[in-house]
């Protein structure tokens, strides 16, 4: 493959790697305590789909949500429960219908207008990302997931001070939203900012609770900004050798997107950037 052409796939491995999972799910409408008008048999039923998609077996919980929105058609509740587990699942274009007919039911759901939004990021639908997040900041200004999630579709779009705008707008309202500085870090990352990128997500990286993907998201960083000695430092503490060396040796092509360049936007996906 030509430099040039593994250029253009590795730019749109970085941004779908690093940002992708990056936004917010919010709480499932069938959580214990909320049964949205189910009946005993199916409140059961609920309890044991949210403990499967706590398990990771999303197909059970799919499964479980698909029998309860078809038993209730008219109830909003289940229907956003199954779009949280397609999406869960990565099979973000049939969450996608299931957020739509959560809207046909409640065209004022902002859960369904979220749920739509990260639908279409994942599938790389950005306008109409950007449209559905809208919707809902059109109604409640102040919704950090909406604001998080139309800065990554700025990011993935190239337009990172608009991101980085947003984020910093989210931080206003919540300051110690972890989400959205990681997206901050990345975004800043992305715009070749790799000083205040590292501070920031070693911040993140470092904090209780942290997450081998914000781990990996500061292993980019500080492998983008040729670092390699720090950033196969933090990969070792998730990945094995055999997957640090693939990430060194993308990072080595990746830092030379970052240089300024006039390259046009990839068209392309490819194998390359390790994340687990």
């Amino acid at each position: 493959m030509k430099l040039r052409t593994m250029i253009f796939a590795a730019k749109l491995v970085l941004l779908a790697a690093a940002l992708g999972g990056c936004v917010t799910t919010g709480p499932n409408p069938l959580a214990e305590g909320s049964s949205g008008g189910l009946d005993g048999r199916d409140r059961s039923m609920t309890r044991i789909a949210l403990a499967a998609s706590e398990s990771g077996d999303h197909a059970t919980a799919i499964n479980l949500y698909r029998k309860q929105s078809a038993a209730y058609p008219n109830k909003i509740e289940p229907v956003l429960a199954l779009g949280h587990a397609l999406l869960a699942a990565g099979a973000a274009d049939e969450a996608l219908p299931a957020f739509q007919r959560a809207v046909v039911l409640d065209s004022g759901s902002l859960e369904g207008h979220l749920g739509i939004g990260r639908a279409c990021l994942a599938l790389r639908r950005l306008d109409e990302a950007t449209a559905a997040f809208d919707t809902v900041l059109a109604r409640q200004p102040r919704n950090t997931r909406a604001l998080n999630g139309k800065g990554v579709a700025a990011d993935l779009a190239g337009r990172h001070a608009d991101a980085q705008n947003l984020y910093l707008s989210g931080l206003e309202i919540a300051p110690d939203d972890r989400t959205l500085w990681n997206n901050l870090g990345l975004s800043l990352t992305f715009s070749r900012q790799y000083r205040d990128a590292v501070e920031i997500l070693t911040r993140v990286a470092t904090e209780v609770g942290a997450t081998a993907r914000m781990r990996q998201n500061l292993a980019l960083a500080l492998g983008l900004s040729g670092q390699d000695a720090a950033a196969s430092q933090v990969s070792r503490v998730d990945l094995n050798e055999t997957a640090v060396a693939s990430n060194l040796r993308f990072y080595a092509v990746a830092q030379q997107l970052h240089r300024p360049s006039s390259l046009p936007r990839p068209v392309a996906d490819a194998g390359g950037f390790v994340q687990q």
